[in-house]
């Protein structure tokens, strides 16, 4: 699926979310036309007025699909908006939450159609171009997917429409300051978009500011300046889920693994929402990695990523396989090789694409 192809909403995109890193295997000319003629289709988009589908009159039927959606009852709420894509009223809204539904089960492709085709009725929201920026990023993340330079224009364009739309959108700010502080130029990266971003982030949200700060950090190596920045916000932001992700994951990288067990139990310790889960799940993640890390507190860890691969609970994305790969690993240092090859055997049903080279680098 080669979105660079397609003569609609993918020509308009140019977004990044966190934690993914491109993989570009094109010169410079190529990128630069690429990016110009994006951000010319974009201009002509950005007239679109901005919508928010809570905004919207919704039928009774909308509110209880979207209420299934909000309690993390997908399943229902799937089959509530499929239904609704034969009401021409509530097709865009339903096409919307389908598209997010996609989303959490992995279905990166069904995703991106969906938010698409909501996509292309106006006026756009924020949020419907924040999540087809990430359907286009998780996309990119597919081996076959890597050298697929539509999918990195179809991210930035559609975070800086999403930003266009709605200037205070933390998301969106969060995701477009990290592409711009940590992918390379090539890419579309300014350092003085960064510097921006920053600054806006910061004038709404001091603790998402300092996230940005200790992801640039990090990614910079500075390892001193991170951590003394991860245990402020620790103290600082108690709350705060994603800067208690951020600094826990600076504790572990650093091998600091008790102060980043302590961030991530204050994650895990929280009622699991439709807002917080993906920080959850990644914290039951991280708790699972220290493990195999540190060979220790196995049991801990199994358990941490049995939690991590609940589909019932949390999305499938590429948590999820990281999970089974170290179930995998930890079931073999226990002498479990029913476990192990179980758990080996689930890393190609997630989807992702990942599975076959993660066995190989366990085999290796």
């Amino acid at each position: 699926m080669h979105f660079g192809k397609r003569s609609t909403i993918y020509q308009k995109l140019n977004l990044y979310p966190a934690g993914i890193r491109l993989n570009c295997y094109i010169n410079r000319g190529t990128m630069k036309t690429l990016i110009s003629a994006a951000a010319v289709f974009a201009i002509s988009l950005c007239m679109n007025s901005s919508r928010t589908h809570a905004a919207e009159a919704q039928s009774a039927s909308v509110q209880a699909a979207i209420a299934e959606f909000n309690a993390l009852h997908h399943a229902k709420a799937k089959q509530l908006f499929s239904d609704l894509l034969k009401d021409d009223q509530n097709k865009n809204v339903a096409n919307y939450y389908l598209g997010r539904i996609a989303l959490g089960s992995g279905d990166y492709t069904a995703a991106s159609k969906y938010l698409e085709t909501s996509v292309r009725t106006s006026p756009n929201s924020a949020d419907e171009l924040y999540w087809l920026a990430t359907s286009c990023v998780l996309l990119f993340q597919r081996p076959s997917e890597s050298t697929n330079i539509g999918l990195v224009l179809c991210y930035q364009q559609n975070l800086e429409m999403a930003l266009s739309i709605d200037s205070t959108h933390l998301p969106t700010l969060a995701a477009l300051y990290q592409f711009n502080a940590t992918w390379p130029v090539m890419a579309g990266a300014s350092s003085e978009r960064a510097a921006e971003l920053l600054k806006q982030i910061a004038a709404i949200s001091k603790p998402d500011a300092d996230v940005a700060r200790l992801i640039e950090l990090n990614h910079k190596e500075e390892a001193g300046k991170a951590l003394a920045l991860s245990q402020s916000m620790v103290a600082a932001y108690p709350d705060h889920e994603k800067a208690l992700l951020e600094a826990g994951k600076t504790f572990a990288n650093n091998k600091r693994y008790a102060e980043a067990q302590g961030a991530f139990g204050k994650i895990t310790a929280n009622n699991i929402t439709i807002d917080n889960r993906i920080h959850i799940q990644t914290a039951y993640l991280e708790i699972g990695q220290i493990a195999w890390l540190t060979k220790s507190n196995i049991d801990q860890g199994i358990a941490a990523l049995t939690k991590v691969v609940d589909t019932n609970t949390f999305a499938v994305n590429f948590n999820t396989n990281w999970a089974y790969f170290r179930l995998a690993q930890l079931s073999q240092l226990k002498g479990d090789a029913t476990q192990q090859k179980k758990y080996l055997q689930l890393l190609d049903s997630t989807g992702i694409e990942k599975g076959a080279a993660l066995v190989k680098a366990m085999e290796n």
